[in-house]
């Protein structure tokens, strides 16, 4: 039964998702373009570096309302998917 559980730890702490960097991003004239998986555009003037089911809150320039960024790997894209939504205590 240990055996189990210890190969299941080292199997499960083996598959920890690649780190996001900030090429997952355009810059233009000093903002950072980033595609939701809605592929809806969004404008902010600072990079987005989030790890997986991380959450940042930015001023989006498009939207022009500050919007809560998250990070999702996808495993079948091999990828990450960002969710974006309205800041609630706007």
């Amino acid at each position: 039964m240990k055996k189990y559980i210890i190969l299941m730890v080292m199997l499960l702490s083996c598959n920890a998702p690649p780190q996001p960097s900030v090429e997952n991003t355009v810059v233009t004239k000093n903002f950072f373009t980033l595609t939701d998986y809605k592929d809806v555009v969004h404008k902010y003037d600072k990079p987005i570096i989030i790890q997986n089911l991380e959450r940042d809150t930015l001023y989006c320039k498009v939207c022009n309302r500050w919007e809560v960024i998250r990070a999702v790997w996808i495993s079948d894209k091999d990828d990450y998917d960002y969710f974006v939504g309205p800041h609630h205590k706007e």
